[in-house]
């Protein structure tokens, strides 16, 4: 029995919250396929999870059929959205840094910067 069960609406609100986020975020160039609610079944107790294949900016996002102790709500489903998003958007800078090795200030600091333009943008509008 699932203490929490996420239904078809919520699957269906899940990926327009993905939409919005992709959007906000500056991922449009990668294809964000949805994997249906009944392909996750073995993710229980998991909220969501991303298959990343880098090479093709493709990720295949798969959303939890049970968030176990975490209520599924319009403000969870957001907020599980948003952080899916930002391991994809953390997802290539952080490989690339560490696919160079060496353990230099500069291997990091274009992508650290690139993420925090992107946060910082976000952030300013949040409270404006």
């Amino acid at each position: 029995m699932y203490r929490n069960p996420v239904s078809d609406a919520h699957v269906a609100q899940f990926f327009e919250y993905v939409d919005k986020w992709q959007k906000l975020l500056n991922l449009s160039d990668w294809e964000i396929a949805n994997a249906t609610h009944t392909e996750s079944r073995d993710s229980e107790n998991r909220a969501a999870i991303f298959d990343i294949e880098p090479k093709a900016r493709m990720a295949r996002l798969m959303i939890g059929w049970d968030w176990g102790i975490e209520p599924v709500t319009d403000e969870s489903l957001e907020e599980t959205a948003i952080h899916e998003l930002l391991h994809l958007l953390l997802y290539l800078p952080l490989e690339a840094a560490a696919e160079a090795g060496d353990e230099n200030d500069e291997s990091v600091e274009g992508p650290e910067h690139s993420v925090i333009r992107v946060l910082a943008r976000l952030l300013s509008r949040s409270v404006l």
